[in-house]
């Protein structure tokens, strides 16, 4: 069992590691853009079938998460991610079937920028699952 204090330790960590690449990510001008409404339909278009393909792959790496977690107690908050990812054992109600929605609404297809960033990012992190 991991004490408070070890728990504290493990999550400062992972933050310390992600805390860069997710200031990157907000601070990007895409992000600076939006927050001015400056972004329009295209880029909104653009958008939301890339944050799809990424969305798209997150469970998989939540449950590969899971799978390296040496404890029930650490991978508890990873699989209640997953879980809420999955739509709570409603599939029609998990966060890709809901930016699909999305999606359709902005007559746009996940495969629209082909080669795009998060479509790069998910071949490697498939390539990389499989090896696991």
């Amino acid at each position: 069992m991991y004490s408070t204090a070890q728990k504290d330790a493990l999550i400062e960590e992972i933050l310390a590691t992600v805390r860069p690449d997710v200031d990157r990510i907000f601070h990007a001008t895409f992000f600076i853009v939006l927050g001015n409404d400056g972004i329009g339909l295209d880029g909104l278009k653009r958008f939301a079938s890339e944050y799809y393909l990424m969305s798209n792959g997150f469970p998989r790496l939540l449950a590969l998460a899971c799978a390296g977690m040496p404890t029930d107690e650490l991978r508890m908050p990873f699989v209640r991610n997953l879980w809420d990812e999955l739509g709570q054992g409603t599939l029609s109600r998990s966060h890709r079937a809901l930016l699909m929605l999305f999606l359709n609404f902005l007559e746009v297809s996940p495969h629209d920028n082909p080669n795009g960033p998060a479509d790069r990012y998910l071949r490697a992190m498939s390539n990389l699952s499989q090896r696991a």
